[in-house]
């Protein structure tokens, strides 16, 4: 974009606006047809600020122009420029905003991305106000193999910093940001499954296009199951953010001493769990799954937002703090709008997760019990009793549940304005 201040009167003088374009457009006889087509103005102008014009005219600006012609002018300069075609969208926060979509609508700028030598370092997926096609996860798993195969390569070949991680064998990335729906019946699940096999990012979320106001299920059953699956092998990942989702399990609390047989904490379950559960028996599988966390152990994991979220289980929150080390750097577990069953239940409250925690390690306590002597139980029930304070202390440090989203009428409605923190 030429930085002189261009000005011409709309005639006769617009061959000089053609000159002064050029480098923005290859195709004159388009951006001339769009200008002349535009409303009759005393002159055109390039720059920010407007002006008089001596004749009496009032001066517009390049980005006064409509969406329409400025997509005229910036789609040719975009597709012609090979080397950096992004550069003109850094001229302003117009053209940016313009050329965004213009730019990875282009084919071939496509291809030149995924053929660079720089990997890049955030992925974004936006569906905002239109419908995802059911062959994204396909295209998804493409575009990431195409980004993992040149970051390896060139990894292998110069030794540089191109966020390929040798010792995971994924990509390291800053951020994953996804924005769009799923559906039940998706045939394409196994393509969502390994294109998150290949990345290993830093932060991730996954919100509903849909408005905030809107209670609606972008991650339905099946997608969680996958997505929390990956959650685990990815090693450097901060924060967790997932809205609009659906967890695949009913959440009620059973009545002491039972868990449900589809309970949330085996979805977490690897395949070494899944073989032990198919070998015993039903109460058995039971007790066991019932000690699944949502989350298993994640190091470097500090945050975990979760917002209307349906059938999830107080529970699988609670197992999360059950065993000391899992989540060292854990410092906040947000549930917004979280429901243990159907959106016209109750929201999740932290005194659910509490009740929850409790009944996990009565649940611990009476094993130990059942495995030493009568007269060696003490010590270890008293362990036990200084482990559930340390659990629950933890909980009430850590999990925040909140209203923010109130509903016109019915459900559960909660008194006030804002975010309304439930205890």
């Amino acid at each position: 974009m030429p930085a002189a201040h261009m000005a011409a009167t709309r005639a006769p003088h617009l061959p000089r606006l053609y000159n002064d374009l050029s480098e923005l457009s290859p195709k004159p006889p388009l951006v001339l047809k769009a200008i002349t087509s535009y409303p009759p103005i005393q002159t055109f102008n390039c720059c920010s600020a407007r002006h008089s014009h001596p004749g009496g005219g009032m001066t517009i600006t390049i980005l006064d122009l409509p969406t329409e012609l400025l997509e005229l002018i910036l789609g040719p300069t975009i597709a012609s420029a090979h080397n950096a075609p992004a550069n003109i969208l850094c001229v302003c926060r117009r053209f940016a905003s313009v050329g965004h979509a213009l730019l990875y609508a282009n084919h071939s700028d496509i291809g030149a991305f995924l053929g660079s030598k720089k990997t890049p370092r955030t992925l974004e997926v936006d569906f905002t106000g239109k419908g995802a096609d059911l062959l994204v996860w396909k295209g998804l798993r493409d575009v990431l193999k195409a980004i993992w195969e040149s970051a390896s390569k060139s990894s292998n070949e110069e030794g540089e910093d191109s966020r390929y991680d040798k010792q995971t064998g994924r990509l390291h990335l800053e951020e994953v940001k996804l924005k769009l729906h799923s559906y039940a019946r998706d045939t394409s699940l196994h393509c969502l499954e390994g294109a998150l096999s290949l990345i290993n990012p830093e932060r991730f979320s996954w919100t509903g296009p849909d408005p905030e106001h809107h209670f609606s299920i972008a991650i339905v059953a099946p997608v969680a199951q996958s997505l929390f699956s990956a959650f685990g092998t990815w090693t450097h990942i901060r924060h967790i953010k997932v809205t609009n989702i659906a967890f695949p399990f009913p959440a009620a609390d059973p009545p002491p001493g039972t868990v449900h047989a589809q309970t949330a904490f085996h979805i977490i379950a690897h395949s070494h769990s899944q073989s032990f559960m198919h070998s015993h028996s039903q109460s058995s599988v039971q007790r066991n799954a019932a000690m699944q966390p949502l989350l298993p152990a994640m190091p470097n994991l500090e945050s975990v937002y979760i917002g209307q979220a349906a059938f999830l289980s107080p529970a699988a929150v609670a197992a999360m703090f059950l065993r000391a080390g899992m989540m060292p750097k854990l410092r906040s577990v947000r549930l917004v709008d979280a429901y243990s069953e159907s959106i016209w239940g109750a929201r999740i409250r932290r005194s659910d997760v509490e009740r929850a925690a409790r009944k996990l390690v009565g649940a611990q306590k009476d094993r130990a019990r059942d495995e030493v002597n009568t007269d060696d139980s003490q010590p270890i029930m008293l362990e036990a009793e200084a482990e559930s304070e340390e659990v629950l202390e933890k909980v009430r440090e850590v999990v925040s549940c909140e209203r923010m989203t109130e509903r016109i009428m019915g459900g559960d409605r909660v008194e006030g304005l804002g975010n309304v923190i439930l205890l």
